[in-house]
C-alpha cells in the first residue's frame, strides 16, 4: 500500500525528534541578597534574627557590623541597602545625602523599630547599687569623682565613654544639657565598654542593652522615691531617663527586599529575641 506524503511527513518529524536531547529545565533565577550595614552594638541581635530566618533566608542577607558613621557611609556610597544605627543622620551627612545642594539626592528615610536604654554600668563588686538621678548626672558629668559621694568607697570613679558621634554620647549628652559628659577613655561599642568596666572595680561605663558577665545596672532613684531599673520601669509608669532609638535607614523609599526583612523581624519570635538583647520593639513606626 503506497505512503501518503502527509504519512511521510509525520514519520521525518518522529525520527527528528527522537535525535534531539530533551530541553534543560528552566534555571530559577538567583534570589537578590540584602545587604545591611548595622551598628557594632546590634549586630548580635542581627546574627541571631537571621539564624532564626533559617540557612536559605540568611544566605541571601550580607550584614556588614560597623560604627553608625561608617553605616552611613556606606548607605552614601551605594554599597548597602539600608543602614540599622542608633541615631539619625548628623547634618553633614544629611547634606552629602541630599547633593551638598548643588544636585538633587535622595534624602535618608526613617523607620524606628526599637527602644533601648542607655544603662550605666559598674563593676559587679562595686557596693554602690542605687543612685539618684542628680548623683547620675554628676558621675556622667564628671563633678562627682568619687564613689564616696555615692554611698561606694573612696576609689577615683574611672569613666569608659564611647565616641562622641554614637547614639550613646548624644543620649548622655542631651540629658545633661548644659553640662558635658566627662571624659574617660573611649572605647568603639558597648561590649568594649562592658568587658571594660569588668576589668576594673571603680569603673563607669554607659551602654545599650542587657549588660554582660561581671558587670551590672545601676538603679535609679527617682526624685518621687521611685527605684526604676533599665531594662523594667513597671509600677507608675516611669520612664528610664536615658533612652536610644534603633533606627533603619534607607535612602528614598524603601524597596521591596527590605519590607521583606522588616517582615521577618517584627514576628513575636523576633521581638522576643530583641528583649533578650535588650531591646524593646517598638512598632514599627516612621
Amino acid at each position: 500500500m503506497p505512503r501518503t506524503p502527509s504519512l511521510l511527513v509525520v514519520l521525518a518529524l518522529l525520527v527528528a525528534g527522537c535525535g534531539r536531547e530533551a530541553a534543560p529545565p528552566p534555571v530559577p533565577e538567583p534570589q537578590p541578597t540584602l545587604r545591611l550595614a548595622v551598628s557594632h552594638d546590634v549586630g548580635l541581635l542581627v546574627e541571631r534574627w537571621n539564624r532564626a530566618m533559617g540557612e536559605e533566608a540568611a544566605g541571601h542577607v550580607h550584614v556588614d557590623v560597623t560604627a553608625d558613621s561608617l553605616a552611613y557611609a556606606a548607605l552614601l556610597d551605594g554599597a548597602v541597602h539600608a543602614a540599622l544605627v542608633h541615631r539619625r543622620a548628623t547634618p553633614a551627612e544629611d547634606r552629602r545625602a541630599r547633593g551638598n545642594d548643588l544636585i538633587d539626592g535622595d534624602g535618608f528615610t526613617y523607620l524606628k523599630l526599637a527602644e533601648t536604654p542607655v544603662s550605666l554600668l559598674v563593676h559587679v563588686d562595686n557596693p554602690v547599687q542605687v543612685v539618684t538621678v542628680q548623683q547620675a548626672a554628676g558621675l556622667l558629668g564628671g563633678w562627682l569623682s568619687s564613689w564616696a559621694e555615692v554611698g561606694g568607697s573612696d576609689a577615683e570613679v574611672r569613666r569608659f565613654v564611647r565616641e562622641a558621634d554614637t547614639a550613646t554620647w548624644q543620649v548622655v549628652d542631651a540629658w545633661l544639657g548644659e553640662a558635658k559628659p566627662a571624659s574617660g577613655q573611649t572605647l568603639p561599642d558597648a561590649r568594649a565598654v562592658a568587658t571594660a568596666v569588668a576589668g576594673l572595680p571603680a569603673s563607669l561605663g554607659t551602654g545599650g542593652g542587657l549588660p554582660g558577665r561581671g558587670v551590672r545596672s545601676l538603679g535609679l532613684r527617682l526624685t518621687t522615691g521611685e527605684l526604676i531599673m533599665p531594662m523594667s520601669t513597671a509600677g507608675s509608669g516611669a520612664v528610664w531617663p536615658l533612652q536610644r532609638s534603633l533606627v533603619l535607614v534607607t535612602r528614598g523609599p524603601r524597596r521591596s527586599l527590605v519590607d521583606g526583612w522588616v517582615a521577618k523581624i517584627t514576628t513575636p519570635e523576633a521581638r522576643a529575641m530583641a528583649e533578650q538583647n535588650g531591646y524593646v520593639l517598638a512598632g514599627p513606626a516612621p
